[in-house]
């Protein structure tokens, strides 16, 4: 039934659709990569990614519609059927996508790999779709171009960074990681220019034979400027792509017909540009900023491939033990070990990300694996397509993708020696080509990851493997290898109908994790600006602001909840946000769902903070934080570094929670992580903590060398003061002379901080027993605030330690001047009294004794009567026994009352 249902506009309309999905096709090669990825830091327009799944969408639900109208307007043995099973790739992409979907109730996140399939099968779609729709040779040649172009430009403006020329404002970065351009990072430009870089290279030959000089310029250009962008990325796997491609695509072209003088002509002529752009890069490296720096970074890059000096063409060893090659095989080992628990059916698409922390954690956490702590981190991706592809989708899935990729190149390979069109045949090599240098890559890197990587790639796999019009087959008798139906079947028919289903049930699942990134970004932009303004705020309309934005913030993430309920990353946004907005009880309820199915160090970190703050709000009956929530605490900060152990605020939390609960040589260890990982960017704070663990751990020595680099730091008055405490506490008087001074000289304190400051290294030298720098330190106390009576009661008990009695006895007196009821200076000028006394006994002068005896009695008295329960009572009270039992051997009682002078014993002995 051949357009007699449909008529001729409805043939037209048919028609139609397929010159749409061409003209989307060239919109999409040309719009991702000129958008800008989210890992840019701009909010430009729709980053790549979110570009990337729309353009998916908007080509499958057209593909999806032609082939529910094929078995209508479809003519009487098409070369260009689009029935369904019509291509060999199409059986095992039917199989990935129905085994992933039955794998979904046993992944660990079956929502979130939902989402994954979902983009898997647009881009199955895209594929088969280009495959179908791309039966023009001129429109094949159209896309190739606008994609070679487009990426040619982003490639411009990546080697201008190359060379400190930045005119985007948030490519901020020097050297090598400045090379962002439109992607974010120099290995994500490196795997985009890798899967257009062979295709460029075969356009450039293709328009040399044909000597449109034009066109040649324009694709030499382009070709230029990709290999040299590769090159100056430093992303060796890159190289190892290009290699690998070139070899294929030399291969394919010198195979083709009529392929030798025309390739060599076209080969030489690239040869000859480059010879040409070197040289001109060499007359003009003097002039370009930035250079003695690529030479630098060229120089290091290229010595870790080689190394002659010590024995070898490839410096192996080097390569191998570099932090780079490291850090990779620990991801590897990570994902080795998710294998082995789920050997099967795997973790689940897209659950790599959710899963690695657990592993890295256990591979860190062992003995002789411990190298490799100071390299982990997040990782999102294996950097190893294949493995990362057998750890989500087990055994099985590996198969599946396995046969899909070899009857892909089978068919690839077959199809190209079909072509006798020479233009034809140059723009399928050259895809071909690409697809391989990016299925090499993909050995130590993501880039099926990556938006714009994936889709060139995607669209140039669908050209690569698309089948031949009768015009351009070698023989006309020969038939295709997956020839169309010339009549629609039953099965066709149906098979189109389930597709249109699944398409939209795919366009579904698309959709909304696209509208909860978009509500996600949203909530975060809130949340960022939020933080800032309470942050710098100081005023209540400045605070009322920063709470409406956090609200903004908290709406936002709810919104992108309701379109996707199961994400964890969303939960732990939202708990976020309600912890800053002190919606404490809420965050941790939030927190706690996420953590079902998302797996951060800065999850548990946020966690271990709302626990912080609980436990000061719900304290114990003693007045002490909460000991259930500061455990609570600890243990997610622990959680927190078993997941990255170079996480170094979980550490310094850590470090805090410990010093709290008084486990002051934990606290100190975890204080040392933290300033390992920070190096010399450690602010005052986190050392000034750690002086405070090391002091009350009892090293002093290391509290005092801490402190001082605190102070080195900016720590200021704080740093310097403690500095000069830690130097008091071991006697050192002149240092902690020097730190006073260096506090002093901070500024900012009034004479009663001064006093009070001389007071404490005062009494800390006293106790260290260096009693002269006591002295000291504390007359400057008394001069600095002649009203703070404790400076006068503590140079008085450091006197009478160095036996300058009657001085201690005069600063006494002072202090009773500064305040007459002050306990402790009845107290200790009683004592001092007594110690007088000691030494007339000594030499017989007995009326003096009692004579002091009595002054101290009558201070031992006045102190029991001003503070009769206070910390000198009992001390008061055992000398006041002393005292009267003296007085009592002495006869003083019976000499007085001899004299009648009973009146006087009831004023001095009111009891």
């Amino acid at each position: 039934m051949t357009r007699k249902n449909g008529g001729d506009s409805g043939a037209q309309w048919y028609s139609g659709l397929e010159r749409i999905f061409r003209l989307a096709l060239m919109i999409t090669v040309a719009v991702v990569p000129l958008t800008f990825s989210r890992w840019t830091h701009s909010s430009f327009l729709l980053p790549k990614e979110t570009v990337s799944c729309m353009m998916a969408i908007l080509l499958a639900v057209i593909w999806a519609i032609r082939l529910t109208l094929y078995p209508v307007f479809s003519e009487k043995g098409s070369a260009t059927a689009q029935s369904f099973f019509s291509s060999p790739v199409d059986l095992p992409a039917i199989c990935i996508l129905v085994y992933l979907s039955i794998s979904l109730p046993f992944s660990s996140s079956p929502y979130l790999c939902a989402g994954s399939l979902a983009r898997l099968a647009l881009f199955l779609v895209m594929f088969r779709g280009t495959m179908a729709h791309l039966n023009s040779v001129s429109w094949t040649r159209r896309i190739m171009t606008v994609a070679v172009v487009v990426v040619a430009l982003t490639s411009i403006v990546g080697t201008l960074e190359a060379f400190d020329i930045r005119f985007l404002k948030w490519s901020e970065s020097a050297g090598r990681l400045g090379i962002i351009s439109t992607y974010g990072n120099p290995n994500y430009v490196a795997g985009t220019m890798i899967a257009v870089l062979p295709a460029a290279i075969s356009l450039t030959v293709l328009a040399i034979r044909e000597g449109n000089v034009l066109l040649s310029g324009l694709m030499g250009l382009s070709s230029m400027s990709i290999g040299l962008l590769v090159f100056l990325t430093q992303t060796r796997g890159s190289w190892l792509g290009f290699i690998c491609a070139s070899m294929l695509s030399v291969g394919l072209l010198l195979e083709g017909r009529g392929s030798g003088r025309a390739l060599k002509r076209g080969i030489t002529g690239i040869v000859a540009a480059l010879l040409l752009t070197s040289l001109f890069l060499g007359l003009a490296f003097d002039v370009l900023p930035g250079r003695d720096r690529i030479l630098q970074m060229a120089t290091e890059r290229l010595s870790s491939l080689t190394g002659k000096s010590q024995g070898g063409i490839l410096n192996l060893k080097r390569i191998f033990t570099s932090d780079n090659f490291l850090q990779r095989a620990l991801v590897w080992h990570g994902t080795i070990q998710m294998v082995a628990d789920h050997p099967i059916l795997g973790v689940g698409l897209g659950a790599f990300k959710y899963q690695y922390l657990v592993y890295q954690g256990k591979i860190t956490s062992q003995e002789r694996y411990s190298r490799f702590a100071r390299l982990t981190g997040r990782a999102n991706q294996t950097h190893n397509e294949y493995l990362q592809i057998w750890a989500e989708t087990g055994t099985v899935g590996v198969f599946l993708f396995g046969w899909l990729g070899f009857v892909f190149f089978r068919v690839a390979l077959e199809r190209c020696r079909l072509f006798e069109d020479r233009e034809a045949y140059h723009l399928h090599a050259g895809a071909l080509a690409s697809v391989f240098g990016v299925s090499i890559h993909a050995l130590v890197s993501f880039p099926f990851h990556l938006a714009s990587t994936s889709t060139i790639f995607v669209i140039f796999a669908g050209i690569a493997c698309r089948r031949p019009t009768e015009g351009e087959i070698v023989d006309k008798d020969q038939k295709f290898s997956d020839s169309g139906c010339e009549v629609p079947t039953t099965s066709q028919r149906y098979g189109a109908l389930l597709l249109a289903v699944l398409g939209l049930i795919a366009l579904w699942l698309a959709v909304k994790p696209l509208m909860a990134s978009y509500y996600s970004k949203t909530g975060m932009e809130y949340l960022m600006a939020a933080t800032d303004v309470l942050n710098r705020g100081k005023t209540e309309p400045e605070r009322a602001k920063g709470m409406e934005l956090l609200e903004k913030s908290m709406q936002a993430y709810e919104m992108a909840l309701k379109w996707d309920p199961s994400d964890g990353q969303l939960m732990a946004g939202l708990g976020a946000a309600q912890a800053r907005a002190g919606k404490v009880r809420e965050a941790l309820a939030s927190y706690e769902k996420g953590r079902s199915n998302f797996d951060s160090r800065e999850m548990y970190n946020d966690i271990g903070n709302i626990y912080i703050d609980l436990s000061l709000t719900e304290k114990e009956s003693d007045g002490k934080p909460s000991r259930k929530y500061v455990s609570l605490a600890e243990s997610n900060y622990r959680e927190a570094i078993f997941r990255d152990v170079n996480f170094d605020v979980a550490w310094s939390n850590l470090g805090n929670v410990l010093l709290r609960s008084g486990k002051f040589a934990e606290a100190a260890v975890a204080f040392s992580k933290a300033l390992d990982i920070r190096g010399n960017s450690a602010a005052p704070p986190l050392l000034m903590n750690m002086g405070i663990a090391s002091m009350r751990s009892g090293n002093l020595t290391a509290a005092a060398e801490v402190f001082a680099r605190a102070h080195a730091a900016g720590g200021g008055f704080s740093a310097a003061s403690s500095a000069a405490e830690m130097c008091a506490s071991r006697g050192l008087s002149a240092e902690a002379l020097k730190w006073a001074d260096q506090a002093v000289g901070a500024g900012g304190l009034e004479s009663n901080q001064k006093a009070r400051l001389f007071h404490r290294l005062g009494t800390e030298l006293g106790q260290a027993g260096s009693l002269e720098g006591a002295i000291a330190f504390l007359n400057m106390a008394i001069k600095a605030d002649p009203t703070f009576v404790n400076s006068y009661i503590d140079i008085g008990v450091a006197l009478g330690k160095a036996e300058r009695m009657d001085e201690a006895v005069e600063a006494l007196k002072k202090s009773l001047e500064v305040a007459p009821d002050h306990p402790s200076a009845h107290c200790n000028l009683a004592m001092a009294y007594l110690r007088r006394a000691a030494v007339y006994a000594k030499s017989n002068e007995m009326a003096e004794v009692t004579r002091l005896n009595l002054q101290a009695r009558i201070h031992l008295n006045k102190c029991l009567s001003v503070d009769p329960r206070g910390y000198h009572s009992r001390s008061a009270s055992q000398f006041l026994q002393r005292v009267d039992a003296y007085l009592e051997r002495a006869g003083f009682m019976d000499q007085v009352r001899s004299r009648g002078e009973e009146s006087l014993l009831k004023t001095m002995f009111p009891e």
